[in-house]
This record gives C-alpha cells, structure tokens and sequence, in this order.
C-alpha cells in the first residue's frame, strides 16, 4: 500500500485501495507466518518457493477494497489475514480481518482517531501490525495520547495501553514487534520536544503492564 495515501485522497466518496493476496493461498499460509513488518526476523525473506517473481493478473487469488487508506503492510497469521487503514477525513482507523483462501471479511474494529501533523505521504495507519499465536497488536498516534491496542485473533479486545501523545512534524512509522512474551514499541518523538521524550517499551503480551 506504499505510495497510494496521496493518491487516494483525491478520490471524493470511498477508497479504491486493493489487497492482492496471490502469495496468500492456503498452502503458503500453512507453510509460514508472516507476523511483522518485513516478515519473521524483519528480514524481508520466505522460505516458501511457490512466489512469482514476476506479478500478473493470473497470480492474484482475490481482491478486495479496504475502507481506508494507509502505509502499513498486511500480516498473516494461520488463515488470517490483518491490515490497518485510516481515513485523514473522517479519523477513523481501522483494523480489519479476512480469510486467507478468499479474502472474505472475518471482522472488523474502528478506532476513533486525533488530528496530527503528518506528512503529505504518510498516514495514521503506517505501523505494521505484529502477531503472536493469541493476539495481534495495533498503534494509533494522537496528538493527547497515542494507543497501542492488543486484539485477539477473533477480534475481541484483549488489552489497550495509553502512552504519551506523538510530537511529530511529519506522522509515525515505527511498528511494534514481539519477542518472546513482550511487544516492543519505538515510540519516537522529534528533537527538541520537551513535554515528550522517545521512549523504547516492553509490555507483557498477556496483559499489556510495561515491563
């Protein structure tokens, strides 16, 4: 979803953003998880042998149009696949679930969202969510707070940690990962805020306490 933000706010009613899900068949989801930005390690790399190494028309299993626009990549968990959207008009964020096989709609939750200062091409869904085996883990800055909030993989609330507000001239980018039975959070802050610092947090994955 790279590169598309600006482009789709030029359109007036909804987004025309589409997940292609060609490398989401069945058998690659049974094979791999891919539950952070850039993959297992964040290294960028499957094992799996079955990806084209050239995209065309025939490799995509489905298609569908997210209700929002945004920066962060879909993760995949089992048969599960998750993606965040925003939309910079109406400030609603939006975590959404779909069937791996066939892109259908598991679930879905919306988040209420603050107005902040963001770069032309950047958005308030530009982290990539993070996965574990029970929960799958979400941020959305603000300029009083910013969330970071644990779902269940039946897209039950599990657990919503309130951290500080995000003083940034052009957005956020930074993506939580777990590691072990904590997610880890770079929650940065320009230079020269001095009501904020950037702060590096661990909370329990079970319970969502600062470590």
């Amino acid at each position: 979803m790279r590169g598309q933000e600006a482009r789709t706010r030029k359109f007036p009613a909804k987004f025309t953003l589409v997940l292609a899900a060609g490398f989401l068949c069945a058998a690659c989801v049974r094979a791999e998880n891919w539950p952070r930005f850039r993959g297992p390690n964040g290294q960028g790399l499957s094992e799996d042998k079955s990806i084209p190494v050239k995209w065309s028309e025939r490799e995509y299993a489905w298609k569908i149009e997210l209700p929002g626009g945004g920066h962060s990549s879909p993760v995949v968990w089992g048969d599960k696949v998750f993606v965040t959207t925003a939309d910079a008009r109406t400030l609603c964020g939006v975590i959404l679930c779909v069937n791996a096989s066939d892109g259908k709609e598991l679930w879905r939750r919306q988040y209420d969202l603050g107005k902040i200062p963001l770069n032309s091409l950047n958005s308030h869904a530009s982290a990539t969510p993070a996965l574990d085996d029970e929960r799958v883990y979400t941020v959305w800055p603000g300029v009083e707070e910013t969330t970071l909030a644990a779902l269940t993989h039946d897209g039950k609330e599990a657990w919503t940690a309130r951290l500080p507000a995000s003083r940034t001239r052009h957005g956020v980018g930074s993506s939580p990962i777990v590691c072990g039975d904590v997610v880890i959070l770079s929650h940065e802050q320009d230079k020269g805020s001095r009501d904020v610092a950037s702060l590096c947090l661990a909370f329990d994955c079970r319970t969502g306490q600062i470590r």
